[in-house]
């Protein structure tokens, strides 16, 4: 393998490691590939730091061809360079993302490259490969950009689709336009009426460009309606690829059960900085999706006494089962699907299988076999975290409950792994080892599955 290094990012937390981007031998390892295996590229924005300082996503372009044969030329790269490909986001018919990572102890190590082809936004063609490619210039630091009038167009254009211009894309637009105005303004003409041309002139010469962004709205509407119209047989393409993010979401759904003072909210916390730049967002429920009855709960979800309230009748028991079904049914296809959809990573903070261990929390009375039988009824998660711990050590971290208590619910929490394991992807999380080795474990469960996922869909 390769030496290389790592540059930590500016985006991690104050007092946290978790979260780095790839540093400078792993860039140009990735320039290099480019440039002898592709025809052509360039590196569409972005670039003023690298190679030497990464801190975000790279943008890059190459032609149809190219972009047909990238996903086992990233998959050997990465493991060139000891990442783990893990998620293909594609965005666009002519656009994904690779996302590659590599856990270092308690650290995660990412490399985000944003691939096209023709640059697409919102299903149409925004800027011709073929076109940009041609006019690429060779930066000095030796990789290939794009001549400053189609680094301005694309620039602009997100920006505008993205409905989001502020004072630092503002002055990259006008560095841009003060290259090569002329060029520029011909790109501007093609796409916006000449009011709208003549205000994004005069906000790139004065660097001033607070009219543009309050005319975003105007602005977007305009370049729907100036893009050429596509063909039937792209528009189902575009159709064919929402569907298949329907039916094969890239998020990732997360549940971690376990007795009270086994350490859910502190790795639930770690761990969701850690997997962050796996997904688009991270999204977080206690017990439920809510769906129904959104209040009851203790505020933030925290219960002090769990046993100190009488159980509920057989009748009102058997009434709550019947709620928390519709409920995990229910919230599952409404609420945390769409968001897997949106490649998120969901994570539950317990799950309905705490009450097959601990009825008494749920002030639950109900024949144990009808919990059971209405459990294995019940949407999955992808992976299951069961935490456990030496009944000693829980019963210091939470004194609401006896050692004997705690003990029992060990031996129940760990059967009930032997028997989700044979559903699903579950792993028992030993947490009373330091937290940084458990949030190593379960973010390599996490990439594990992600990386598992990707070649059972795309076959490498």
């Amino acid at each position: 393998m390769d030496h290389f290094d790592f540059t930590f990012s500016s985006a991690a937390p104050a007092g946290k490691r978790h979260v780095c981007y790839a540093g400078e031998e792993v860039v140009r390892g990735f320039f290099k590939l480019l440039e002898t295996e592709c025809d052509r590229y360039c590196i569409l924005s972005g670039y003023e730091d690298l190679p030497m300082h990464l801190d975000s996503d790279i943008d890059f372009m190459v032609n149809q061809a190219d972009y047909a044969r990238l996903l086992p030329l990233m998959k050997s790269f990465g493991e060139r360079y000891g990442l783990r490909l893990i998620q293909i986001l594609d965005h666009e018919i002519s656009a994904c993302s690779f996302v590659l990572v590599r856990l270092d102890g308690n650290q995660a190590i990412y490399l985000w490259l944003d691939a096209s082809s023709d640059y697409r936004r919102d299903g149409q063609k925004r800027l011709d490969a073929s076109d940009t490619l041609a006019r690429r210039r060779l930066h000095p630091r030796g990789f290939w950009i794009p001549a400053a009038a189609d680094e301005f167009d694309y620039y602009l254009v997100k920006k505008v689709g993205k409905g989001n211009l502020n004072g630092k894309h503002g002055a990259r637009l006008s560095q841009l336009y003060g290259e090569d105005s002329k060029g520029c303004g011909e790109a501007l003409r093609k796409r916006w009426s000449s009011a709208s041309v003549e205000k994004i002139v005069d906000a790139a010469t004065s660097n001033n460009w607070s009219s543009v962004a309050a005319s975003i709205p105007a602005l977007g509407k305009e370049l729907l309606d100036s893009s050429e119209r596509e063909s039937a047989a792209v528009w189902f393409l575009e159709f064919a690829r929402k569907f298949r993010r329907l039916i094969a979401p890239s998020g990732c759904w997360v549940a971690m059960l376990g007795p009270d003072g086994s350490g859910k909210s502190s790795l639930i916390e770690a761990l969701t900085d850690v997997s962050r730049l796996a997904f688009r967002r991270i999204h977080s429920y206690h017990l439920r999706p809510r769906l129904l009855l959104r209040g009851g709960g203790a505020p933030g979800g925290k219960v002090t006494d769990p046993h100190g309230k009488p159980a509920r009748s057989l009748a009102a028991s058997l009434a709550k089962l019947a709620l928390f079904w519709c409920d995990y049914v229910g919230g599952y296809w409404l609420c945390v699907r769409p968001r897997m959809v949106r490649s998120t990573l969901v994570i539950f903070d317990r799950y309905y299988h705490d009450l097959l261990v601990d009825p008494k929390r749920f002030r639950f009375k109900a024949p144990y076999w009808i919990t059971l039988l209405v459990g294995r009824l019940m949407p999955l998660p992808d992976l299951v975290f069961i935490l456990d711990a030496p009944p000693e050590v829980l019963e210091a971290r939470k004194r609401e409950l006896s050692v004997e208590e705690c003990a029992r619910q060990r031996e129940a929490y760990k059967e009930l792994a032997a028997e989700l394991q044979r559903r699903t992807r579950t792993a028992v999380i030993d947490t009373s080892r330091p937290l940084d080795e458990c949030v190593q474990q379960a973010a390599s469960e996490i990439f594990g599955f992600l990386e598992a996922r990707r070649v059972r869909r795309y076959g490498i």
